[in-house]
């Protein structure tokens, strides 16, 4: 189904009006029933995350693909007038049988029709590559809304690179501004099975955390960006030992930040879902309804925290994933963290050459991480970045 209504009466046995909320998760058209106000929103899809499969342990890396860009308005617009609405698909990786593989681009949202012309554009894939500098896909712009034209966050950018890497999606645009950028990682290197994984970016900037310093031995992953700010790093011998930095997670809006799944608003962790929610990079998952039904509000979640030798948790609305790797000698079922709604998922790194891992779905319209593996194949098509929407509201008297 492409769309459906949802209507509701404030608590007020005086209102004889009613608000209007239409999702559109697919591509339509929509004839305005009355002369009246309507409010707009449109958010584009995340580009997808580049992959790698290396033979055996060496130098490469992959990007996380760009956060989709958000549009709103708030127009008059007389009955009868006809938008045609444009929903931008999700993005994955392009298929890999060997070596290098980049993300596909996120699919742009339009809502066109009278004196409307809103376009929020699909991120950009990531790239993938060996050494030296491989940039995160751009996000997507953001043109047309008289009220909010936000861009979404690019994937973290990988340089100066002699390591094994991946970076995380960046966040979408949204009501609160620009989307966060997948962390960036500098100066890696091959020393001792070191593996690194930045998270993903959330809304608002909150930033996927960044690494530029590495010691031999270990394994390395940041946590994603949450609306209250940047993730961090953490780290851990790839031979045993803690996993430091638990707090690794950017904070929810409150500053607070969870050891594992992103806290919601309330500081509660949240298991990467929130409601209302929309399936991750599909157009056809389930809409759940909280009393405001409005899965673009709010968005003040935190990310998840990175992990290694596991998977990555997910992160709270508004909230990127994070980023998970594990070295040769750590043979645990392992996967990055997905974002939450428009966050992007974490970089996924894993230089164990018998197992193969996922990597993590962008939320919606989040851009999906980068991914690297030491086998000589694989193909992760089902997964991906987060798909557009569009909201039109408007009430009836």
């Amino acid at each position: 189904m492409g769309s459906f209504d949802f209507k509701s009466t404030p608590n007020n046995s005086s209102t004889i009006g009613c608000m209007v909320r239409r999702f559109f998760r697919s591509s339509s058209t929509f004839l305005t029933p009355l002369d009246t106000k309507y409010r707009i929103r449109a958010l584009g899809a995340g580009g997808g995350g580049a992959g790698r499969c290396n033979a055996g342990f060496v130098a490469g890396g992959s990007t996380g693909g760009g956060g989709g860009g958000y549009c709103e308005s708030i127009v008059y617009v007389p009955a009868n007038t006809l938008l045609t609405i444009v929903i931008g698909a999700a993005a994955n990786t392009s298929g890999v049988s060997t070596g290098n593989s980049a993300g596909n681009n996120g699919g742009d949202t339009s809502v066109v029709g009278g004196s409307i012309s809103m376009i929020a554009g699909g991120g950009k894939g990531g790239a993938a590559g060996t050494t030296g500098t491989i940039n995160g896909g751009a996000g997507g712009i953001a043109l047309g809304g008289n009220i909010h034209n936000f861009a979404g966050g690019r994937g973290g950018n990988i340089t100066n690179n002699n390591g094994y890497v991946s970076t995380g999606g960046g966040g979408a645009g949204s009501y609160l501004g620009v989307g966060g950028n997948g962390g960036d990682i500098s100066n890696a290197t091959l020393d001792s099975y070191t593996v690194v994984a930045s998270g993903g970016g959330g809304v608002a900037g909150g930033h996927g955390g960044s690494m530029t310093s590495f010691t031999a031995n270990y394994e390395y992953a940041s946590g994603g960006g949450g609306s209250g700010g940047n993730g961090s790093a953490a780290s851990a011998l790839y031979s045993g030992g803690p996993w430091t930095g638990s707090s690794s997670a950017g904070p929810c809006i409150h500053g607070i930040s969870g050891s594992t799944y992103g806290l919601d608003e309330f500081g509660i962790a949240t298991n990467g879902w929130q409601i209302p929610r929309i399936s991750s990079h599909t157009s056809g998952g389930t809409i759940l309804k909280d009393i405001s039904g409005d899965p673009l509000y709010p968005l003040l979640g935190g990310g998840g925290a990175s992990v290694g030798k596991g998977y990555g948790y997910a992160g709270a609305s508004g909230g990127g994933g994070g980023g998970a790797c594990n070295s040769p000698y750590t043979a645990n079922n392992m996967g990055a963290g997905n974002g939450g709604t428009c966050g992007g998922s974490g970089g996924m790194t894993s230089a164990m050459a018998s197992y193969v891992y996922p990597p993590a779905n962008g939320g919606l319209g989040g851009g999906m991480g980068g991914w690297i593996v030491s086998h000589t194949s694989g193909n992760y098509a089902s997964y991906g970045s987060g798909v557009g929407i569009v909201i039109v509201e408007y009430m009836v008297l």
